[in-house]
């Protein structure tokens, strides 16, 4: 057999082990960054404005967030796009507080407990 089988048989192979390792380990990841975040505080609705945009039949909405990281804990403000299901909209309105989990020592890490609201969070548009 020559090297060019030896390397295509290899890559062959290869690739669906890194898939499957991926698959295996992707979920324990997302755990154990879950039980990370023990803290909790708060997000409060500042803003939204609709960006006349959809995805399928949603509409993207920009959302303008005040983040609450703990008592008396720091705050700060970030702009969010979410595409939310039209029959989910009106439970997130100016001034609607919704839960937060964090991770003490990394802020940044953080989610946001939508109460059962359906949508996606949409990073680049």
């Amino acid at each position: 057999m020559n090297l060019t089988a030896v390397v295509a048989v290899t890559t062959i192979l290869a690739i669906p082990a890194l898939v499957l390792l991926a698959a295996l380990l992707g979920p324990r990841r997302r755990r154990a960054r879950l039980r990370r975040q023990t803290a909790t505080g708060s997000a409060t609705i500042v803003g939204l404005k609709p960006t006349h945009t959809r995805v399928g039949h949603q509409p993207v909405t920009k959302f303008r967030l005040e983040l609450h990281f703990g008592e008396g804990g720091q705050a700060e403000e970030m702009d969010l796009k979410i595409a939310v299901h039209p029959l989910d909209g009106h439970h997130l309105e100016v001034g609607t507080v919704l839960p937060i989990h964090f991770d003490p020592a990394r802020t940044a890490d953080f989610r946001i407990d939508f109460g059962g609201v359906t949508g996606i969070e949409l990073s680049d548009l």
